[in-house]
């Protein structure tokens, strides 16, 4: 129980008193209380660590971070580290990206699991301190968790000018909700796409295609001709397996001459909803997306020196993995 009229320890040490308290907030009569078989106080306990990795040892979920019931954020915010940490691990204990990845697990999490904290503190201090109208109760969109974005991680590039990437000195973690698709948000989907490469002409959509077991580049071409070779060659440094590589074209556009090796997939915007999603982008003169396995665009870029800069801080190159 809780309520700006309620002592919960109070109550925890005197059943009649409970019983009263009970019938007082029920608001309804005739409703009897009989014994109370189970009686305890509860303490909300709200905290997190400082860092949620040390040498080998790494913490996720309950583990990391604690907060008041209110707001129901634990589950998805635990699966959310793990997945985090998880496709970083992975390339790591392969041989096939620096260790310093690693260190990129605390810095993205922690700004978002303090925001986290932070909101869902609002709302217990909103409930326990007021007398639960339906403002109580009431929620924005900050909590469906679809704003949760890495924009000031170290390993996000972003080269739409102005509209790029922050500088980390304004962090909003948890709510980035302002239209504005920038490198470390969410990748949106895009339905109603037709599937030409492999050959099928079936519809799909790109979460069809992002993969938790691999980068997945979009290349969104804007003249129907060769541009995607350099792509391909500039994707060949680096250990196989690790990057799917998708050529998205315009609608009604032609697909000629980009079958080819080292192209996974070749889709048609057939609905549109591509360049709906990711048009802001292309028309900035970013027509390369990285989209990392944990489905956050972890890169914006014009070309291929921009698709380097970016695997510069996550895959080591062919010639050095072979080295070591």
């Amino acid at each position: 129980m809780a309520g700006p009229d309620v002592n919960p320890r109070e109550l925890a040490e005197d059943q009649e008193a409970l019983r009263k308290s009970l019938i007082k907030n029920v608001g309804v009569e005739g409703v009897e209380f009989k014994d109370i078989v189970c009686l305890s106080h509860f303490t909300m306990n709200i905290r997190m660590v400082d860092k949620f990795g040390e040498g080998r040892g790494f913490v996720t979920g309950d583990a990391g971070h604690v907060h008041s019931p209110t707001g129901g954020q634990g589950m998805n915010s635990g699966i959310q580290d793990s997945f985090n940490l998880g496709w970083k691990l992975a390339l790591v204990a392969k041989g096939i990206a620096p260790r310093s990845l690693l260190d990129t697990y605390t810095e993205e999490r922690i700004p978002v699991i303090a925001e986290m904290l932070n909101e869902t503190t609002k709302i217990l201090t909103k409930a326990t301190n007021s007398n639960f109208g339906e403002d109580t109760w009431g929620r924005d969109g900050t909590l469906l968790q679809l704003g949760v974005n890495y924009r000031w991680s170290s390993i996000v590039v972003d080269e739409q000018g102005a509209e790029g990437a922050e500088d980390g000195t304004h962090i909003t973690a948890y709510g980035n909700l302002d239209g504005k698709l920038k490198a470390g948000d969410r990748a949106p989907d895009a339905p109603g796409l037709v599937q030409h490469k492999p050959a099928s002409r079936a519809t799909i959509r790109l979460f069809d295609l992002f993969n938790p077991a691999h980068h997945t580049v979009l290349l969104f071409s804007t003249s129907g001709g060769n541009e995607h070779a350099e792509v391909v060659q500039s994707l060949a440094r680096y250990p196989e397996g690790t990057i799917q590589f998708v050529i998205v074209t315009r609608m009604g556009s032609t697909q000629s001459g980009m079958e080819g090796e080292g192209v996974d997939f070749v889709v048609e915007d057939g609905a549109g909803s591509a360049s709906a999603a990711y048009g802001a982008a292309v028309a900035q003169g970013c027509s390369i997306a990285i989209i990392r396995p944990d489905g956050v665009v972890g890169a914006f870029v014009t070309g291929t020196q921009g698709v380097h800069r970016y695997f510069k801080g996550i895959l080591l190159e062919r010639a050095a993995f072979a080295a070591a």
